[in-house]
């Protein structure tokens, strides 16, 4: 319980402060200062970070001894997911306002800055449709010669506020999938290393260390994972939708082949990050280049693999080799 209470701590205050710079630099007036963004790629940090908690969270609750215990978490999380997912909006206009009064006093708000087509005006009351387009996939800030950018008006920028949060539903979608697949992939992979790739989860397999796998295992619990996910997004949705939030709209507009390299990217180091922050745990500083099982008792990770592997070696002698 310790381990899920902290990993959502971690991923929500990680999650506003990502979500408010791709925010900032979705709509921050940066002509001025000369500086060309593509504002679709803002979403690539937060892809990064949310598919790296998603990635840890999976591996750490594969550790658990009991599967009862381990889908409870997964359906409470699925559950959390939901609450966490339809109350973002309030909850970071919360941190901001709170923020905005304790440490930048009365400080005017920015506006929000739209990349157009065109520097035609709208029609009263309406946007024009260069605008409208602009709306629906806001593009590179300064890559076009006829692109600029104008403050938005009022209702401008409610539509750029639904665009982004469209933009971060597909985000939190993407990121979990992408957790559940990349994390299955992985441990299916590691599992004919594991005292190269000693996640804990292999713990409660010591076939492994014999050349024998749990595929069967391993598959039933990512499609739980991948059914509990689908209930989830699928209910957000609904309620998303009621808002006037359409990601599906937003998902066709996205520059797939542009933004498809960078993301593949961010998952690559997410994934690199994940495991390291899985497998960490021993410390083999003190075997002085020798049996690794040197290090039982004052190095490997208690009930970790390596430590399961030597007790499996050296049984009479609680894992440490004979002198």
């Amino acid at each position: 319980m310790q381990t899920f209470v902290l990993l959502n701590l971690y991923k929500e205050t990680g999650r506003h402060f990502m979500v408010s710079a791709a925010y900032y630099l979705t709509v921050a007036d940066l002509k001025n200062a000369g500086v060309a963004v593509n504002r679709d790629a803002a979403i690539v940090p937060v892809v990064m970070y949310q598919t790296f908690i998603s990635l840890v969270f999976r591996l750490e609750v594969g550790n658990y001894d009991d599967p009862r215990v381990a889908l409870a978490t997964y359906l409470l999380q699925g559950a959390l997911e939901i609450v966490l997912r339809l109350t973002a909006p309030e909850r970071d206009a919360w941190v901001k306002r709170v923020s905005r009064r304790f440490c930048c006093g009365t400080r005017e708000r920015r506006g929000t800055t739209l990349v157009v087509t065109s520097v035609a005006p709208a029609s009263q009351g309406q946007p024009s449709s260069a605008l409208a387009k602009s709306l629906s996939g806001t593009s590179s800030a300064l890559h076009r010669s006829k692109t600029s950018e104008r403050i938005a008006a009022a209702d401008e920028r409610d539509a750029v506020v639904k665009q982004f949060r469209a933009r971060m539903i597909l985000v939190d979608m993407w990121s979990e999938f992408a957790g559940i697949y990349i994390g299955s992939l992985v441990l299916f992979l590691g599992q004919s290393l594991p005292l190269f790739y000693p996640f804990r989860l292999y713990r409660k397999y010591p076939e492994l260390f014999d050349g024998g796998n749990y595929y069967g295992v391993l598959a039933v619990g990512t499609v739980v994972q991948i059914v509990i996910e689908i209930i989830t997004d699928t209910v957000c949705l609904v309620f998303e939708a009621r808002r006037g939030l359409a990601p599906l709209a937003v998902w066709r507009e996205l520059p797939k082949a542009a933004l498809t390299p960078i993301i593949l990217f961010a998952l690559m180091f997410a994934t690199l990050a994940g495991q390291y922050r899985s497998v960490l745990g021993d410390s083999v500083d003190q075997c002085n280049h020798r049996d690794v099982c040197w290090c039982v008792g004052d190095g490997l990770l208690p009930g970790g693999v390596r430590e399961g592997y030597c007790l499996l070696l050296y049984p009479n002698s609680s894992g440490v080799p004979a002198a």
